[in-house]
């Protein structure tokens, strides 16, 4: 019910005769309500970015940091194992490749291949 010595207080059968207060002297949070302003008094705070930029789009947010990576991820960055990851053996050198270097890593591999036996 409404306070009779009260004039700005409407009673719910009385439609308010006033025009919502300018939002930029708004005080408190009954005077924030939407519904009585017919906006929202926040709404032109302020406005996100129109798009991503790149290094942010890359970035993982907190909840994916948290997670990790899911399995199809992990797989799409492994890399396989290519031919070169592997050292050939020193018959399948060729003469150009040959240096100083050579000779130490042919003498381990005689080594290594008398302590096997």
């Amino acid at each position: 019910m409404s306070d009779p010595l009260d004039a700005t207080t409407p009673s719910p059968d009385e439609a308010p005769t006033q025009e919502p207060a300018d939002p930029a002297n708004l005080q408190s949070a009954p005077d924030l309500d939407e519904d009585e302003l017919g906006v929202d008094p926040l709404e032109s705070g302020v406005e996100p970015a129109e798009g991503w930029s790149p290094v942010a789009e890359g970035r993982p947010t907190p909840r994916e940091q948290r997670e990790g990576d899911s399995i199809d991820e992990r797989l799409r960055s492994e890399e396989p194992e290519g031919p070169g990851s592997v050292e050939p053996p020193l018959a399948e050198s060729r003469m150009h490749e040959l240096d100083e270097s050579i000779d130490q890593r042919a003498e381990q591999e005689v080594s290594d291949g008398a302590t096997e036996e």
